[in-house]
């Protein structure tokens, strides 16, 4: 199995095959420019127009590219070149009008020739185009520089920084907002507040679950585990049986209740439990 690693890539979308019954991403690497895509059976998280470390697999004689790992925080840590493009390349598109070639670029090509010191006339010289054209292009880049100034303050929180959301949801997943705050006031230099960090989780998908257990001693013998579930998807569907177990008390009191504010929800419930059951479920595919 070859492993490809691109230091740097954003991930531009998502689309769902359900003949395959799997996610296509598509990316682009912010060092060539180039897009490509690759395949996932699982939802992979990532900040929009965030770069971050994408490790890909593929088998010798599958050309199609699967998905490993995407990691931000690894990104801004390990990263130390510069990111060169920003949006992806795009091939110059030529069209012919008569004995006329015309060279297109895309906005972005644009803005990066003026940067660079071009004037309007050799870039119209460059692109073989007239002047209503070169007219026409000047305002499209200063409609899209007054979307840009949006009214109100700017977010404390964003570029390379939002790479620290990941560790929100990994490692401090059970912290209040309040800590993870505190916590990011630390890390940025700037002042967080718990409200911020709320809006922060609403806009980026981020949302308190009930926590899923797991036991402790799976971790022994996740190496055997990972190989039986892989070897279990490439079963065809008549020979899987799935089974599940819950157990329960008859008696049982409910563990939540609604009531008016400022007045206690109370509930009656027995002092001890009677016979437990458990139900066993079985279904084949």
């Amino acid at each position: 199995m070859q492993q490809h690693y691109i230091p740097s890539a954003k991930i531009l979308g998502v689309e769902k095959l359900p003949e395959q019954k799997v996610l296509k991403y598509t990316y682009f690497d912010t060092q060539t420019g180039l897009k490509d895509s690759f395949y996932s059976h699982q939802k992979v998280n990532y900040i929009p127009n965030l770069p971050g470390y994408l490790w890909l697999t593929k088998d010798g004689n599958q050309q199609d590219k699967l998905f490993f790992l995407f990691n931000h925080r690894f990104h801004k840590d390990r990263q130390k070149e510069p990111i060169k493009f920003e949006e992806p390349l795009e091939k110059e598109i030529k069209e012919v009008k008569g004995k006329k070639v015309i060279t297109k670029l895309a906005p972005w090509q644009i803005r990066k020739l003026r940067d660079k010191g071009f004037s309007w006339q050799e870039i119209r010289e460059f692109c073989n185009v007239s002047e209503w054209t070169i007219r026409r292009w000047r305002k499209e880049e200063a409609d899209k520089d007054k979307k840009k100034n949006k009214v109100g303050c700017p977010p404390k929180v964003n570029g390379s920084n939002l790479a620290y959301l990941e560790t929100c949801v990994g490692g401090y997943k059970t912290f209040t907002q309040k800590w993870i705050a505190k916590w990011l006031s630390e890390k940025i230099g700037k002042k967080i507040s718990q409200p911020t960090v709320s809006r922060l989780y609403k806009k980026y998908g981020i949302t308190e679950k009930v926590i899923s257990y797991y036991y402790s001693e799976q971790e022994a013998f996740l190496g055997d585990i990972k190989p039986f579930t892989d070897y279990v998807k490439s079963l065809p569907q008549s020979l899987i049986i799935a089974t599940d177990e819950c157990a329960f008390y008859l008696n049982e009191a409910p563990r939540r209740g609604y009531n008016w504010k400022g007045v206690r929800a109370t509930y009656h419930r027995p002092g001890k439990h009677e016979t437990r059951y458990t139900l066993m479920l079985c279904i084949r595919m």
